[in-house]
């Protein structure tokens, strides 16, 4: 899906390695639960934060595709924006995962 894209991608490799271990950790959290036959189970306003909070990871990466498309260097990565939706995630993942162990 991320090829479909049509912008350049930019960041510090640090970015999406830490979007990749929330993700695996997300991924071996819900499969637990799977395993303990109690599936985890997220409400729609969860699951629309979640998306919200991807979407922010998203433009943090895009952020200066226009930078890009002038032939310069960005020299800067908006990493407020990028923590922002990296945090928001975590978080609504965080209180859906308590929330289900009550």
């Amino acid at each position: 899906i991320l090829f479909l894209i049509p912008v350049p991608w930019l960041g510090p490799v640090l970015a999406p390695v830490l979007v990749s271990l929330a993700l695996i950790l997300a991924a071996l959290t819900i499969l637990w639960f799977e395993e303990v036959e109690r599936p985890l189970r997220f409400s729609r306003g969860s699951w629309l934060l979640e998306i919200l909070a991807g979407l922010i990871v998203f433009l943090s990466f895009v952020w200066n595709f226009g930078v890009i498309l002038r032939s310069e260097i960005p020299t800067k990565f908006p990493w407020s924006i990028f923590l922002l939706g990296f945090i928001l995630g975590i978080c609504i993942f965080a209180r859906e995962v308590v929330r289900h162990l009550k």
